[in-house]
């Protein structure tokens, strides 16, 4: 019996099982190890914690500048909305936050095995294609920290689902609006209504209209009846704040590339798998190729944003593995055996390569974290009194409202508004803040010169506080007196 099911895992479809169940049983040990603790949460997960905050006491979105206070947010309301929600149930907002990420990743990971079953590819190949999703960058973080790329992903994906199996009337009804909720969870969520909507052009030309006003209906009429809900913070701040590090369209596509390889070699292993799609299918692309070519062009878009970071590739490396395994199932009967040896080749080593260079060392170093908890940033470790802090977590779990939201766009909502970092500068001098708590040491300019608060701001911590040590990763300054 025993050999019998070492036979069994031997063959390359019980390898793929195998590896498919390793991968989702270590980022799910990972997840839970961590579900109360800072692993994972830097200042941008500190944000959501914030807005997610300011949601249960009553501001959906906070004001730009008000009271001393920056706001400035381009995170969509949907995933705060439920972040928030969950909050109301754990009594915080940590653990509420990884809860939500969790969910909203494992949906990822059950739609794009549904989405790939339905390519004829083998169920063994669409477990791998789907557990391989997290075996990146992006998404490993996506499962064990506080984001917001899952949601958006998962409607877009559950979208594409619903019009291949079906083009009703009420089918593209509702992949309207799955797509409309997609925006309404990141104002970049565009791949996914552009790919169906090409698809329909060309497929079904009569239909596109119900899909299309369906789409409009909801990401517009959202969007309004939530900016209603914000008081017309929500429009304020995306007018502020939506571009606000764009420009760099020339180097954009090298970006992307750079992009793509940070996040793990599962997706450049792929790429040549579209490659084979588009070659092979041009004359009739496949809906799950055309969003990959629009998610393409998104990502090259969003790169052209200086605060464009590794998780925006979330969506192309499940569109990737996708594809990769669409064409196996859509081989003639003599090309598909050798395109599943080869797509299944490039997950194996996605899957394996990412577990023995980052799951393996980090389950490792969980082990520890599984009998004890910091769910409380510097707990114990900072004065009382107002803090000034670069992530907005370390406040958040004091159950106070930050002075920074969001501390890449104080940078570049100064450069708009001088006076207000000549009243947050003027603050610092006089002392009123009983520590200054940064990610960074004060001096490192090439950090604060064009990522996070300026070095106005950091000039003036320089001047009118001292560090006194380093706790937890954070660099804490009192006020020198």
């Amino acid at each position: 019996m025993i050999r019998s099911l070492l036979n069994r895992v031997l063959t390359l479809d019980g390898m793929l099982l195998a590896a498919a169940a390793g991968v989702s049983a270590s980022v799910a040990v990972l997840a839970f190890a961590h579900i109360d603790d800072q692993h994972n949460v830097g200042w941008s997960e500190g944000t959501r914690m914030a807005l997610a905050r300011s949601t249960n006491h009553g501001e959906l979105v906070p004001p730009l500048f008000q009271d001393g206070h920056f706001g400035g947010t381009r995170y969509m309301p949907l995933p705060t909305i439920f972040h928030a929600g969950l909050a109301r149930l754990t009594g915080e907002y940590l653990t509420a936050g990884k809860l939500a990420s969790a969910a909203a990743m494992s949906a990822v990971v059950a739609l794009v095995y549904l989405l790939a079953e339905r390519s004829s590819c083998g169920r063994p190949l669409a477990a791998a294609a789907a557990a391989s999703v997290l075996t990146t960058v992006p998404g490993s973080w996506a499962a064990t920290s506080i984001g917001g790329d899952a949601i958006p992903l998962a409607l877009q994906l559950a979208a594409v689902l619903v019009v291949l199996r079906s083009t009703s009337d009420r089918a593209l009804l509702g992949a309207g609006a799955l797509c409309g909720l997609g925006v309404l969870a990141k104002a970049s969520a565009l791949w996914g209504p552009a790919g169906i909507g090409v698809w329909l052009l060309i497929n079904h030309r009569r239909r596109v209209a119900r899909f299309a006003m369906a789409f409009a209906a909801v990401a517009v009429g959202g969007g309004l009846a939530l900016d209603v809900l914000s008081h017309g913070r929500l429009l304020e701040n995306l007018r502020e704040t939506l571009f606000a590090g764009s420009g760099d369209l020339a180097h954009a596509p090298e970006r992307s590339l750079l992009l793509l390889t940070a996040a793990g070699s599962l997706g450049v292993s792929l790429v040549a798998f579209a490659g084979v799609s588009l070659l092979t299918g041009w004359r009739r692309l496949d809906l799950r190729t055309l969003c990959l070519l629009m998610a393409t062009f998104q990502l090259v878009v969003v790169a052209s944003d200086d605060g464009t970071l590794v998780n925006h590739v979330l969506d192309l490396v499940a569109l990737l593995a996708l594809v990769a395994v669409t064409v196996v199932g859509a081989a003639t009967a003599e090309v598909r055996k050798v395109l599943h040896v080869a797509v299944a080749a490039a997950l194996l080593w996605g899957m394996g390569s990412y577990a023995v260079t980052e799951l393996r060392p980090a389950l490792a170093a969980a082990r520890d974290d599984l009998g004890s908890s910091r769910p409380i940033a510097l707990r114990g470790e900072l004065p009382e009194g107002q803090l000034l802090a670069e992530n907005p977590a370390v406040v958040v779990a004091r159950d106070e409202d930050p002075v920074v939201l969001d501390a890449w766009m104080v940078f570049h909502l100064g450069q708009r508004h001088p006076e207000w970092i000549a009243d947050l500068t003027g603050r610092i001098r006089d002392h009123e803040f009983a520590a200054v708590v940064l990610v960074e040491p004060v001096e490192d300019e090439d950090w604060y010169g064009s990522l996070s608060l300026g070095t106005q701001v950091t000039d003036a911590i320089a001047d009118a506080y001292r560090l006194d040590r380093q706790a937890e990763g954070y660099y804490i300054y009192l006020p020198e007196r």
